[in-house]
């Protein structure tokens, strides 16, 4: 467009410097002083025309005029690499239709979004394509984040918005979007790398079916135009109870009928953020008018137990955030419980602990060493604030619970190569607010539904809305059943109708244990997928021969914790480029906040085995046996952080094994010491590490 202005510019110079000696001649008016009317210059068949009513200069190609600036060239505004994004200079021009689809030209005012033509493309078959001539990355853009947007009107789910890599040799799809049906005018748009100068790219819309007539204007292929003013996600704060003797939540229960008792002797907690305390000395925490939003809430403390319990994070109208199985602790251990709550109205909240045990009774304790207990907040907005309106292409995710009427047996033969797990009667339930995800059949059949015609598998399949990568995880709990050895489980990536691995998730859960043990575990993988559509992700397993047959819990058993496994998938990749944050991500004191992770491997020499950048400052320090110290790197961190950790057990271990927060050390910026233990022993063992906090 800058090129059209500049020619534009220039004949208008030229005309005036020919005006200083008379007339120009022909059939036109004169230059000079404001006439009333509209001045209009004729070359060949377009006209310049001065507004008069807008004081704007326009074109036209003959079918009518569009100021300019709009229309046919900039698309929707930044760099675009495009040819004719408008269809200003009419449908068949750098674009092409395949098969019998139909391309036309748009001219009534009815029908046009932007300019004077827009362009309706309909396609009445599957795979059918409309493409743009193919464009050459330009330096400017090489290595940056690209945009493609357009508007549209009409259309429907069975058409796609894509981006073609090397269209016209070996192509290769580096972004898809699915469209919806749209009565107004809207924008789509997808995000994808630019590439390297000389690389080339097309846009193309494709059909998976006969498709509903849809009409196109201001398509764009360049650089990313979005500015929005997103919405926070904030640090919504943090109680703690620090370690004091005697202070032990108590309570006697075969279910959860109560919450625990008060307990006088336990301390005042300290708060932070926008949360309170409750009136009385009880593990609660209290939200006062607690706007819409997604909250995640996180338990860390020492739990004990008589007998097999399971403890869960519940608000006061009774809805279940999360729960834990946890097996007969005897000594109470340290314990990590995260959920998530959405709430559509602003309200009072309270965020409770509750527990019940199968046989004696159920503790929350204060009295150990390093024994504090702290519950933490964090807000997620259910809405972008002022953003730009179009399909979103991010936010998506699956949610979902799979249970049987008896538990899924691994059998007593060795497993030398991740294999399925399969059962006759598992039946698939999604939670509310993800995607509609449908459960994984046997054998050969496609899953269509929340169970299957034969035998079910342990996973799932959904549509996913456009490429990119993908984090997946699954909770679960196994029955060990006198197997003393280790036992291993991992996310695949199949196809829909074969139990043949595709793709692994390339993260495992390593169990072990003794007769009685329960071992509730959780398992993620991350799955690159370079298209949209229908993926299938199953849990699959390893493990030697065994006397006894371990067990899959899904048995749902509604009086120990509704024994389950539950699904959870969500995009990890950004599927629009990175947009200008007005306010950034915040927390409550208005600091960027930082996550930082790590995996500690500990034989007896505690090491760096894993970690996210480089945020831990040289080797870990081996304090003692199960102890020891992670310094951070001095910009990682602002303030103290909040860390969890998690211990992994090892295959004999004769008790569970957990990780706590050591409080010999005071926390700081720079210094963090966790201890980790099996049973109540100090034992060296591996560990997960997790911060959140300043940057």
């Amino acid at each position: 467009m800058k090129f059209k202005i500049f020619a534009v510019l220039g004949l208008l110079l030229l005309f005036i410097t020919t005006a200083i000696a008379g007339r120009i001649g022909g059939n036109v008016n004169r230059l000079g002083a404001k006439t009333g009317a509209d001045i209009d210059l004729l070359m060949g068949v377009s006209t310049l025309r001065a507004n008069d009513a807008t004081g704007k200069l326009q074109v036209s190609n003959g079918a009518g005029f569009v100021d300019i600036g709009e229309g046919g060239g900039g698309g929707a505004g930044g760099t675009n690499v495009l040819s004719n994004p408008g269809f200003e200079d009419g449908s068949a021009t750098d674009w092409t239709k395949t098969g019998s689809s139909t391309l036309v030209d748009l001219s009534s005012a009815a029908d046009v979004g932007f300019g004077v033509l827009s362009a309706r493309w309909d396609a009445a078959n599957a795979a059918e394509q409309l493409n743009s001539d193919a464009i050459t990355m330009i330096a400017g853009l090489a290595g940056r984040s690209c945009l493609a947007k357009m508007d549209y009107k009409g259309g429907d789910a069975n058409i796609s918005l894509k981006v073609i890599k090397d269209p016209a040799g070996s192509p290769v799809e580096v972004a898809s979007l699915t469209l919806e049906a749209a009565t107004d005018w809207r924008s789509a748009f997808v995000g994808f790398d630019c590439g390297a100068q000389g690389d080339t790219y097309a846009l193309r819309l494709e059909s998976s079916a006969n498709a509903a007539a849809i009409d196109l204007d201001e398509m764009h292929l360049g650089s990313q135009i979005l500015l929005a003013d997103f919405g926070i996600a904030e640090d919504y704060g943090s109680i703690l109870w620090p370690q004091t003797a005697n202070c032990i939540w108590t309570i006697t229960q075969t279910s959860y009928a109560s919450d625990f008792p008060v307990d006088a002797d336990c301390p005042a907690p300290t708060v932070a953020g926008k949360v309170t305390a409750p009136g009385t000395k009880l593990p609660h925490l209290v939200m006062n008018n607690a706007p819409p939003g997604v909250y995640v809430v996180t338990y860390v403390g020492q739990v004990g137990t008589g007998g097999e319990a399971a403890c869960r994070l519940v608000d006061d109208s009774g809805t279940q955030l999360a729960s834990q199985v946890i097996a007969n602790a005897g000594v109470a251990q340290g314990r990590t419980i995260m959920g998530r709550i959405e709430y559509t109205t602003a309200a009072n909240r309270t965020i409770k602990m509750q527990c019940r045990s199968s046989a004696g009774t159920a503790t929350l304790e204060l009295t150990r060493p390093e024994g504090d207990t702290q519950i933490f907040v964090q807000r997620f907005p259910t809405t972008k604030q002022n953003a730009l309106v179009g399909i979103e292409t991010s936010g998506w995710y699956v949610d979902a619970n799979i249970s049987s009427t008896a538990s899924v047996a691994l059998g007593i033969s060795a497993q030398a190569t991740y294999t399925g797990l399969t059962a006759s009667d598992l039946v698939m339930v999604n939670n509310a607010g993800g995607l509609a995800a449908q459960i994984a059949c046997a054998t050969t059949e496609e899953s269509a539904g929340l169970t299957c015609s034969a035998d079910e598998s342990v996973g799932f399949s959904f549509t996913l809305p456009s490429a990119g990568a993908v984090k997946v995880c699954a909770e679960f709990g196994t029955d060990m059943a006198g197997a003393t050895s280790s036992l291993a489980y991992q996310l695949v990536e199949t196809p829909n109708a074969a139990q043949t691995i595709s793709a692994e998730g390339n993260g495992r859960a390593i169990l072990g244990g003794g007769a009685g043990d329960f071992a509730p575990s959780q398992v993620c993988g991350v799955f690159n997928f370079v298209s949209s559509g229908k993926k299938t992700i199953r849990l699959f397993y390893e493990k030697p021969a065994t006397g006894s047959s371990p067990t899959l819990r899904t048995d749902a058993q509604v009086a120990i914790g509704q024994h389950d496994l539950h699904f959870v998938a969500y995009p990890i990749n950004q599927q629009i480029p990175m947009p200008k944050l007005v306010k950034q991500l915040q927390s409550s004191s208005s600091a960027i906040m930082t996550y930082a992770t790590a995996h500690i491997s500990n034989s007896g020499v505690p090491a760096v085995a894993r970690e996210d950048g480089d945020w831990i400052n040289g080797a870990p320090v081996d304090n003692a046996t199960g102890d020891v110290t992670l310094n951070i790197v001095a910009s990682t961190f602002s303030a103290i952080p909040n860390c969890f950790c998690q211990a992994h057990a090892e295959t004999g271990d004769a008790d569970a094994a957990s990780c706590e927060v050591d409080k010999t050390t005071t926390p700081s910026a720079s210094v963090y010491r966790f201890r980790t233990r099996v049973g109540a022993a100090l034992t060296d063992r591996d560990f997960s590490v997790s911060c959140t906090g300043p940057k």
